[in-house]
């Protein structure tokens, strides 16, 4: 009988743990994306458009990610942007077959690297992963190419898809135009 007792006390007790919600002391808990994008902001460096066209116009060396969807990509980007988006990018950053496909350089952990999106909230969360995983020179472009492309229009580019690629590309950057 005590062993019943035993046996049914920690039952309740392992049933009981089960259901608590995991506790992690390490991480913080925010109220919505848009706090987390702002506690992002507080620990990376942004860059405003005036200074990144410096920087684009002149002959230091920089690496470009833009960090939006592939159909956001393909509508307009920066010219000499690696596409590589948000969901992929820890995963992707460091692998030189993915530059290689790109014609580009693997970047080291110390090169200068610009990260942009649409309005500035996925980049900073980029630059914040990119800064965790070790590269020492990132910066996220203060208002994202939405800002860029209404500063300088005549800069943008576009990749050229045929009608059916269109429609799906088109229903996939309105639904991520809804973000960040």
């Amino acid at each position: 009988m005590r062993k019943a007792i035993i046996l049914l006390i920690l039952s309740f007790v392992v049933f009981a743990c089960q259901n608590q919600p995991i506790q992690n002391p390490t991480l913080t808990n925010y109220e919505n994306g848009d706090a987390l994008v702002a506690a992002a902001k507080e620990v990376i460096k942004e860059i405003t458009i005036e200074d990144f066209k410096s920087m684009y116009d002149g002959d230091d060396y920089f690496v470009l990610i833009d960090v939006r969807t592939t159909a956001e990509y393909d509508a307009g980007y920066i010219p000499g942007a690696a596409s590589i988006p948000r969901g992929v990018l820890e995963f992707r950053i460091g692998k030189e077959e993915v530059w290689d496909e790109m014609g580009l350089y693997i970047p080291e952990k110390t090169d200068p690297i610009v990260v942009n999106c649409r309005t500035g909230g996925r980049s900073a969360l980029a630059a914040k992963s990119l800064m965790e995983l070790g590269y020492q020179n990132v910066l996220s472009l203060q208002g994202g190419w939405k800002t860029f492309h209404e500063t300088y229009p005549e800069l943008i580019e576009k990749i050229i898809i045929d009608d059916a690629e269109s429609n799906d590309h088109a229903a996939e950057a309105q639904a991520a135009a809804g973000g960040c």
